[in-house]
């Protein structure tokens, strides 16, 4: 079932209102049983970074890890129309760049309003709510309410859907082993969570000071996770993930290519699969 992501394969991002894609659903309520998946969150979901001068034309989302209709990402959505065919035309993409947890509820109904009784829905929040300023460690709670109201829409919506959140993509300390100097410039700084101090040089204390903070937000989404008997996290896969340089374009480091979003639907699915068999 699991696939190995292809090297050489550029993918991009689909517009959800796009049928002619083939991401956007076709669902109908006379549907027996959840079927079809959503993604829910910022752009740890929508597939920024996959898009490029050749591909444009795939539109938006296309080369999603989760909903991506591009073959050579072997997406969470195309897995899924593997194990269960009818499931192909069934997903929906609500997520939005930067997006913090306060916007997971509209993405819900959003979401649902083109797949109605998803047979999964993947939530990738971690991030857009991120201060970096000291503030975070209140900030964590209202991050929680913003999760809490998107799952709870989901399943007064859906019952029987199953609901995964995601922790963030690999950790900070990871960056000392991929970056160049002359790339380092980007995360270099004076703030709490800067990777690097203003002469270049790695800084461990912001890199400890930054994956403290993400590990905080992925905490609380957890325990709200445990909340509901349809949710569940990713077991930790997303924070497991080894980044490589060529993973990213364009000196972006924040922001996965297509191979890169085919690693990681690579990476994640053994635990996205167990969910999807009752696990």
């Amino acid at each position: 079932m699991r696939r190995s992501p292809s090297p050489t394969v550029t993918l991009t991002l689909v517009a959800t209102v796009l049928l002619t894609t083939g991401c956007a659903t076709s669902a109908s309520t006379e549907v027996e049983g959840p079927l079809g998946i959503i993604a829910l969150g910022n752009w740890t979901v929508t597939g920024k970074g996959s898009l490029t001068p050749e591909t444009a034309d795939a539109g938006m989302f296309a080369g999603s890890w989760v909903t991506g209709t591009n073959p050579g990402v072997g997406s969470i959505y195309q897995r899924m129309i593997e194990r269960r065919p009818e499931t192909d035309g069934h997903a929906a993409n609500a997520g939005s760049g930067g997006a913090r947890a306060s916007a997971l509820e509209g993405q819900a109904s959003q979401g649902l309003a083109e797949v109605p009784v998803p047979e999964l829905v993947v939530i990738g929040a971690i991030g857009g709510d991120i201060r970096c300023d000291g503030s975070d460690a209140e900030n964590v709670a209202q991050f929680g309410e913003g999760m809490r109201s998107a799952i709870q829409a989901v399943v007064d919506a859906s019952p029987k859907s199953r609901v995964v959140v995601t922790t963030q993509a690999g950790r900070p300390a990871q960056n000392e082993a991929i970056l160049t100097p002359e790339q380092a410039r980007k995360f270099a700084g004076k703030g709490r969570c800067d990777l690097y101090t203003p002469d270049g040089a790695w800084n461990p204390t912001g890199a400890a000071y930054l994956t403290g903070v993400i590990e905080a937000y992925e905490a609380e989404q957890s325990r709200v996770c445990a909340e509901f008997p349809q949710c569940s996290d990713d077991g930790g896969a997303g924070a497991a993930f080894v980044a490589l340089p060529e993973y990213f374009s364009n000196d972006d480091f924040d922001h996965l290519n297509a191979i890169g979003q085919a690693a990681y639907a690579d990476h994640v699915w053994p635990e996205l699969e167990a969910v999807l068999d009752g696990e």
